[in-house]
């Protein structure tokens, strides 16, 4: 495992922080902290992290019916510092090197502002993350229930967005490659299928280039989940020359 004893201390206590302000149920931890729960919790038996990052990254999974309260001020309390962007007005927590932010969902378009949060925080918009408000599994630790993508989302996302992070891309590609070996191949496939058709064909592109063991295997799946797609939404899939 990757992580310091300060990272870990400063992340439990940034975790209670959102528990007692009753925020916790409003976010999915998502990042390299989600792979860190895996282990710990034992979802992917035998899996072993390696992640270091002295980022968490939260996604906003809000609902209308829970009333958190504002966590800037127990957060300061507990001497991480707090800061608005002045050009984007996203949010950030920090303490040393230990950082914290939030996360939504971009509109298609990319016009969507900083999103308000319930609990006092402004997210930043990202696009290709959405869908993992729809495949997030709950894991209990410490005591708390701590929302964390399922592993076949955080996989499908980091092959999703893996062309535009730079100098992180090498990361987190052996990441991807570590986890596929635990990954529940139908949930993977039931996944993909409700990806929009531009986060499907970045799955297929990072698969081609970058997975070459399973790609005969997994471009048959493709296949057949894009004749499926095809037929459910009334258009016959073997009129594309590429499926014949």
């Amino acid at each position: 495992m990757g992580f310091t004893e300060e990272q870990e201390r400063y992340f439990y206590e940034f975790i209670e922080i959102l528990n007692r302000a009753n925020a916790l149920s409003s976010v999915i931890l998502v990042g390299s902290w989600a792979e860190y729960l895996y282990e710990k919790e034992n979802i992917l038996s035998g899996f072993v992290s390696l992640a270091k990052t002295t980022d968490v990254d939260f996604l906003l999974n809000e609902d209308k019916n829970i009333k958190p309260e504002n966590i800037i001020k127990p957060a300061q309390q507990k001497d991480f510092e707090y800061k608005e962007d002045y050009m984007s007005g996203t949010s950030k927590f920090w303490k040393k090197e230990f950082e914290i932010e939030f996360l939504t969902s971009q509109n298609g378009d990319g016009t969507k502002p900083v999103q308000r949060s319930s609990f006092g925080i402004n997210a930043q918009p990202l696009t290709h993350i959405g869908f993992i408000r729809d495949n997030y599994i709950t894991a209990r630790h410490n005591g708390l229930d701590i929302n964390i993508p399922a592993p076949e989302a955080y996989v499908l996302q980091k092959m999703i967005i893996n062309d535009r992070r730079g100098v992180k891309a090498v990361g987190d590609r052996m990441k991807i490659e570590r986890l596929l070996p635990y990954l529940n191949k139908s949930y993977f496939e039931k996944i993909y299928t409700g990806l929009h058709k531009k986060e499907r064909s970045l799955v297929d592109k990072y698969i081609k280039e970058y997975c070459p063991e399973i790609r005969e295997a997994t471009e048959k799946d493709i296949v057949q989940i894009y004749k499926e797609i095809q037929r459910n939404s009334g258009n016959d899939a073997t009129k594309d020359p590429k499926l014949k």
